[in-house]
């Protein structure tokens, strides 16, 4: 084998995801009724005399501005890291994928060729490497999580167990730098 190869090789780490987790859900209510509150005074403005609504427009925008910086504040990063090959595979034979009565597969189980419904839970708490949650911790965090957060974070552990890793490419980043002359 190549030294190449293995110094790569040694630096070898599972692939990761970040998810970010608003955790004051209640604010989202907030932030819809003033962002309908904004889209009533800019029509107001446009078929008014559009002065005596300006101030209430720029209010508005800064309460929604304020709105914002709660829930990033309220916002956690959950991160997820691949596991290694055979501890996925050794996670997915704990729960052998369901058939139906003709003895094939169900569907929702073949992608994985496991029990979905059983093994995402399990592969998600093992793949979770930041928080770290202890049993009471993850069912005060379970409770507090809408089943939409839930299937995020589901799907991320999913995902970094299941798909590729390859050089992710960067329009944004490319067209900063290119619009900065660096090349």
């Amino acid at each position: 084998m190549s030294e190449d190869y293995m110094a790569k090789l040694a630096g070898a780490k599972g692939a990761r995801r970040s998810v970010p987790i608003c955790l004051r859900g209640d604010l989202q209510a907030q932030f819809e009724h003033l962002q309908r509150e904004l889209e009533d005074a800019e029509r107001a403005q446009l078929h008014g005399s559009g002065m005596e609504e300006a101030p209430a427009a720029v209010e508005l925008s800064q309460q929604i501005q304020e709105l914002r910086e709660q829930m990033r504040e309220a916002t956690y990063d959950f991160v997820v890291q691949a596991l290694p090959a055979p501890d996925f595979r050794a996670l997915k034979a704990k729960y052998p994928p369901r058939t139906d009565d003709a003895g094939d597969i169900i569907d929702q189980d073949r992608f994985l060729d496991a029990n979905v419904d059983d093994l995402l839970l399990p592969l998600f708490r093992a793949s979770l490497v930041d928080p770290v949650l202890d049993d009471a911790a993850w069912a005060k965090t379970d409770a507090a999580l809408s089943d939409g957060q839930y299937q995020q974070l589901l799907s991320a552990a999913l995902g970094v167990n299941k798909g590729e890793v390859n050089i992710p490419f960067s329009p944004a980043a490319l067209r900063r730098l290119a619009s900065s002359g660096s090349e």
